[in-house]
């Protein structure tokens, strides 16, 4: 956990439900790695969001916190390189992504 993992976190969070509703993800990359933010590191990015704590504080108190790890695949270029028997995923068409899950 760094500082840019911390703004796309933050950049993420600060979107208003109308903006996630035009376009999601909103950023370019064929797909996103590493610690999730959820459970109790969404707390810490909450604090830090709201000025209550800085960025060395909110980094030090995430990499404190048990790790989860994510891989997310967001264009179709990234998903043909997964390779395994049982893979799912979901598209995102016009803005939405699909609510079930496509089998590969």
């Amino acid at each position: 956990m760094i500082a840019e993992w911390l703004d796309f976190i933050c950049f993420n969070r600060r979107r208003k439900p109308a903006d996630v509703l035009k376009k999601e993800p909103k950023h370019d990359y064929n797909w996103v790695s590493g610690s999730i933010a959820d459970d109790d590191i969404a707390d810490v990015v909450d604090d830090y969001i709201a000025g209550d704590i800085d960025e060395t504080d909110a980094i030090n108190r995430a990499r404190a916190l048990p790790q989860t790890y994510q891989l997310s695949l967001h264009t179709i270029e990234a998903i043909s390189f997964a390779d395994e028997v049982n893979v799912y995923y979901k598209q995102l068409k016009k803005g939405r992504w699909s609510t079930k899950w496509i089998k590969r």
